[in-house]
């Protein structure tokens, strides 16, 4: 079953990106990306890093205070967790990543998978925030949309909040491994406590909305490097609406999605498909770039693992200890 939808996923991608080069100018395309001007898409991927230095800020609010490793070390597994992404075909690799490195820096289990999906969760809060401003700008006579968009956010958040009282019950099935039981109740715990820091969330979601802000602005230095003069309020109501639609699990990495939706909505405001299709490809070569970042990271760690084995029977036995001195705590 999971070969099939592999499969789909791969023939939607090929699909959608197949009939939009087919309604495009090969030709002209070709001539647009390469008359970019390097400044801007050099901005474009300042702004990038920023945003994911932004979103490493988001992840590290929802640790609680004093349990949060160092910001740097926190980026920088962000980053790698960035290229892991890119291409691991989706999300679940990275963020399994991220998750684990908190795990080996002493956090329990269930809080590292807490604050993982909450940065997930608040992140598409925000996103849907700003797409349901752009669906409003661009179909104000058809409130359909925007409130599609809602619920997809909303319902996510509900389905969250009705699992999680969940784990104390799981933690009483007898035939489950007992790692996953106490697993199950290390998360319903790290959810509740999550939910009792109110301002912790508040202040996730101001952080979540400056990301996603970084993300316009990025858009608008790629157009402006194709000689396209976007203001910042057309960004903010079109690339939002994008990024819903590639966070859709119908393709690989949002390829074709990507494209076809940034002719389309591009070209609502008036982008030529050349434009709209060469941004596209500039915008994602920027995301790859910035992942790249992350590559750097994992490779710098290799060497950093090979001279501390000598010391890794130190460092396993102290890892009980730490879960110890947490349970009496």
């Amino acid at each position: 079953m999971k070969r099939l939808y592999f499969l789909a996923r791969i023939a939607a991608s090929v699909i959608a990106l197949g009939v939009v080069v087919a309604r495009t100018d090969v030709g002209a395309l070709t001539q647009t990306a390469r008359a970019a001007e390097p400044v801007w898409i050099v901005g474009a991927i300042v702004i990038n890093c920023i945003a994911v230095c932004g979103s490493t800020a988001l992840w590290r609010t929802m640790l609680a205070p004093g349990e949060a490793p160092s910001y740097a070390s926190m980026c920088r597994t962000y980053f790698a967790g960035m290229f892991v992404n890119n291409i691991g075909f989706g999300t679940t690799l990275g963020d399994a990543m991220r998750g684990g490195e908190l795990v080996r820096t002493g956090t329990s289990g269930g809080h590292a998978i807490v604050t993982v999906l909450a940065e997930r969760l608040i992140s598409l809060v925000a996103l849907c925030s700003l797409a349901s401003v752009g669906a409003i700008y661009f179909f104000g006579a058809k409130p359909r949309l925007t409130v599609a968009i809602w619920l997809i956010s909303l319902g996510v958040l509900v389905l969250v909040g009705a699992v999680a009282p969940l784990g104390r019950r799981v933690a009483t099935v007898a035939w489950l491994p007992a790692r996953l039981r106490g697993i199950a109740v290390e998360t319903s715990d790290a959810l509740g406590a999550l939910i009792r820091r109110p301002r912790a969330l508040i202040l996730g979601f101001g952080i979540a909305l400056a990301v996603q802000l970084c993300t316009v602005g990025a858009a608008v230095f790629v157009m402006r490097s194709l000689g396209v003069r976007l203001s910042v309020t057309e960004a903010a109501a079109v690339v939002p609406l994008i990024a819903i639609c590639v966070l859709l699990p119908i393709s690989i990495q949002g390829i074709g999605v990507r494209e076809a939706t940034y002719v389309y909505c591009f070209g609502l405001i008036g982008v030529s498909e050349g434009q709209a299709l060469s941004a596209a490809l500039i915008s994602y070569g920027t995301t790859l770039f910035v992942s790249l970042i992350g590559a750097w990271f994992l490779l710098h760690r290799v060497p950093e693992r090979g001279e501390g084995r000598d010391d890794a029977p130190h460092e396993e036995a102290s890892v009980p200890l730490a879960s110890h001195h947490r349970r009496a705590a």
